[in-house]
């Protein structure tokens, strides 16, 4: 298949490997290229739900330094 992974369906189990709400057409989409080797879908929702929450962190990190940084200017500007 063009070199793309397909990932070995037959031992995944509904509920455990992926979501009971999955249905047949859900695990052939997510099999054909979504995942890691060796990764299951339940695995790979871990993975990204990892990832977007350290982006969110480092936003959240960013967004609070420069909201610190223009509090501090403003109360320079009230208080000098």
């Amino acid at each position: 298949m063009d070199g793309n992974l397909v990932a070995d369906t037959t031992q995944w189990v509904k509920g455990k490997d992926f979501p009971e709400w999955m249905d047949e057409v859900g695990v052939a989409t997510i099999s054909k290229g979504y995942l890691l080797p060796d990764e299951t879908p339940r695995k790979a929702y871990r993975r990204v739900a990892k990832a977007i929450a350290e982006r969110l962190e480092s936003l959240l990190d960013s967004i609070e330094s420069n909201m610190d940084s223009k509090l501090r200017g403003i109360r320079d500007k009230v208080f000098s």
